[in-house]
């Protein structure tokens, strides 16, 4: 019976093991996804590459956070413990919508807690994604004025000529003269007067 108990307790860790480990994957490949290249190398602690990753997100989604998240790599345990409690206190100022202990983050006897890390990255990613489309458009705007104010395209000049405005350029080129008759081809050895004729 005490056998049976042990064999049920390990079975049980095991199988906890290998949901935190396919939690973990799908972690690594949204990083990578989001553009976070550093999750790809396999020489990395796990810590290293979730929590980098972690610090990466919140720095790039251009949050003002006043929080310092700097992250390096194979960090003692006081340094593990410090960063954690500064990444729950930026993700509170952020607003994050779901809780996050610093303990969570360095683990310990269980290792991290994968399937809450997971929630706040997917949180995060979007945020980043959200971010990053804002500064596109910002970006765009500010060139398209830069671009304005010293350059004009062919489609815009008729409208900026002296002022015109675009309605009344538009008028201006529904009324222009058309021309309805081709002139007839003349022999060369046609006199001056009837090339002249012909082209009035």
């Amino acid at each position: 019976s005490q056998d049976c108990s042990s064999n049920q307790m390990d079975q049980t860790s095991a199988s906890e093991k290998h949901y935190q480990k396919e939690i973990y994957d799908d972690i690594v490949n949204k990083l990578i996804s989001a553009g976070y290249y550093r999750a790809r190398i396999s020489n990395l602690s796990d810590f290293d590459r979730v929590v980098g990753g972690l610090c990466w997100c919140i720095t790039s989604s251009g949050e003002n956070v006043d929080v310092d998240v700097l992250f390096q790599e194979n960090s003692t345990i006081g340094q593990k413990i410090s960063l954690s409690e500064a990444i729950t206190k930026a993700l509170r100022k952020m607003g994050c919508p779901h809780p996050l202990q610093p303990h969570q983050i360095q683990g310990g006897v269980g290792g991290s807690d994968y399937p809450a890390l997971q929630l706040v990255i997917v949180w995060l990613i979007k945020k980043y994604f959200e971010r990053r489309n804002e500064k596109d458009i910002q970006f765009r705007n500010e060139s398209l004025y830069h671009f304005s104010k010293s350059y004009t395209l062919p489609g815009d000049y008729d409208s900026k000529l002296h002022g015109i405005s675009a309605t009344f350029s538009r008028i201006l080129k529904c009324n222009k003269a058309v021309k309805l008759y081709k002139r007839r081809e003349i022999s060369k050895g046609a006199s001056e007067d009837t090339r002249v004729r012909a082209c009035l």
